[in-house]
């Protein structure tokens, strides 16, 4: 028997988690509340300009694994949630220093697919850490709010990952 996920199954539970946020993600209305008209749906092209600013806003973050950019030029809420099986963060800061750590193991990251709508993105990667086993794939949603990254969910089989370093006390 296979330990730990494998790239199906990384699929399959972040296909889930995609739909289980709430993500219309077979063209589906996402409800907008304006002040002055009450809730709407989006039209086609509201739609597409969220797309495309959450397209653009992580195709910013991934550059920054490979070194093809910087997690400064990635715009973030000062209250981004990160949230994966290691460890969960609340602000914007903390999630930039645990990038600018791991910048400095990552070897390469290799985006398989990339499924996005309105305000999300879905996205299939190969992280290589230069861990023995080789690169780790990893499924991951980013929440766009405002023009700015304000969720990053992360899947991945954390059996995979060397030992975390102890806290300094």
């Amino acid at each position: 028997m296979q330990k730990g996920l494998n790239q199906r199954g990384l699929k399959v539970a972040a296909g889930l988690l995609f739909v289980a946020v709430g993500t219309a993600a077979a063209g589906g209305s996402t409800p907008r509340v304006t002040a002055e008209d009450g809730p709407r749906a989006l039209s086609d092209q509201e739609r597409q300009m969220m797309s495309n600013n959450a397209v653009r806003i992580a195709d910013a973050y991934y550059a920054a694994f490979n070194g093809r950019g910087s997690v400064a030029a990635v715009p973030m809420r000062d209250d981004l949630r990160f949230v994966s099986p290691r460890f969960t963060l609340t602000t914007a800061s903390s999630f930039k220093a645990a990038l600018t750590d791991l910048f400095k193991r990552v070897k390469h990251l290799q985006i398989g697919d990339q499924v996005h709508n309105g305000d999300t993105v879905l996205t299939f990667y190969e992280l290589d850490l230069g861990t023995p086993d080789g690169p780790i794939p990893m499924a991951e949603r980013l929440r766009i709010e405002g023009g700015e990254l304000a969720a990053v969910d992360l899947i991945f089989d954390s059996a995979r990952l060397p030992p975390a370093p102890p806290a300094a006390d």
